[in-house]
């Protein structure tokens, strides 16, 4: 973790000075900076990409910011995230999403601190991924609505952990509100062990998602 951050503010001391090495002629093979050649020692070619960070690039353009250049994080940026995540190889090397990160921040020159917000949230997104699938591979499909609640309690935790609590909420925050109260009443009503008026006790209790939390912020 160290050396990761260590090579992360190295790279964003050197991107505002590296020259552009693509020319009209030549884009196939970019011909490193001697710079980043020190954290990158192999030529970034099409071949060693093994994906087409130019289709990556258009999806990451219907990013939003606000007029002061803030990087908004809200349940759109889920969707931009995800299609980002589904042109990317899986089971990418940290190496390999710092590479990302640099062109992240050469697609956002004007906006270098919001360029690397992105590329941590976007990191961050790609492990969230990858370990919810590893889960979802190894885990049934719940049936019964008690296991489904546990399924997502768990996402809920892998999301906390992966994102930081904040950004996470800021991403799922609406659909975590509804999707756990509708699980929660589906719970109750379906549990055998409750008559009528204990079913409808717990379901008054239940916590109703609030008007600015559906609507989100």
């Amino acid at each position: 973790m160290i050396a990761f951050g260590y090579a992360t503010v190295t790279l964003w001391s050197i991107h505002g000075y590296l020259p552009s090495t693509f020319t009209s002629e030549q884009t196939d093979d970019w011909q490193q900076p001697i710079a980043a050649s020190t954290l990158f020692p192999n030529t970034i070619s099409a071949q060693q990409w093994h994906f087409d960070y130019e289709s990556t690039e258009k999806i990451l353009s219907k990013v939003e910011f606000t007029n002061t250049g803030e990087l908004l994080i809200n349940p759109k940026l889920v969707s931009i995230l995800t299609k980002v995540i589904n042109s990317l190889p899986q089971d990418m090397s940290e190496k390999a999403l710092l590479r990302v990160g640099f062109l992240i921040s050469k697609s956002f020159p004007h906006l270098p601190h919001e360029a690397k917000k992105l590329t941590d949230v976007l990191i961050n997104f790609y492990h969230l991924q990858y370990a919810s699938n590893k889960v979802q591979s190894i885990e049934n499909n719940p049936q019964n609505s008690h296991k489904k609640l546990q399924a997502f309690l768990g996402e809920e935790t892998r999301q906390n952990y992966y994102l930081g609590k904040d950004v996470a909420t800021q991403l799922f925050g609406k659909q975590r509100a509804i999707t756990r109260y509708l699980l929660e009443r589906k719970v109750i009503k379906e549990n055998p062990e409750l008559n009528t008026h204990q079913k409808n006790q717990q379901l008054d209790a239940l916590s109703k998602p609030t008007l600015n939390t559906v609507k989100g912020k």
